[in-house]
């Protein structure tokens, strides 16, 4: 996280979002944490794009969020493993490339 950086809460915004947590791809639901001032620019920025989120879209994501999280688990497992067999393949086609600490 961005916001593990000394200094960062006061300059950055981390933004997420619940599509590949939670399998919501389509959803278009996440959000954004960080300095209070900027977070508060961009609510004002999007209030002028839309309207907020379908009402059971946001059901969803709350029941998500609150629900059990084993998914998350199982789901990091799968994009470890895809990432891995990733970085295998670059290696036997003669591409050394360092391991990302992430899946994506």
């Amino acid at each position: 996280s961005i916001l593990r950086v000394p200094g960062a809460k006061d300059i950055a915004v981390e933004v997420n979002s619940l599509s590949k947590t939670y399998a919501m791809a389509g959803f278009r639901v996440g959000m954004a944490v960080g300095n209070a001032r900027l977070i508060s620019a961009l609510a004002r920025v999007k209030s002028y794009l839309d309207y907020g989120a379908y009402t059971p879209i946001q059901v969803a994501a709350s029941a998500a969020l609150d629900g059990p999280q084993d998914c998350v688990d199982e789901i990091r497992a799968i994009y470890k493993s895809r990432r891995d067999a990733l970085v295998e393949s670059f290696g036997k086609a003669g591409w050394s490339i360092p391991e990302p600490p992430a899946s994506m």
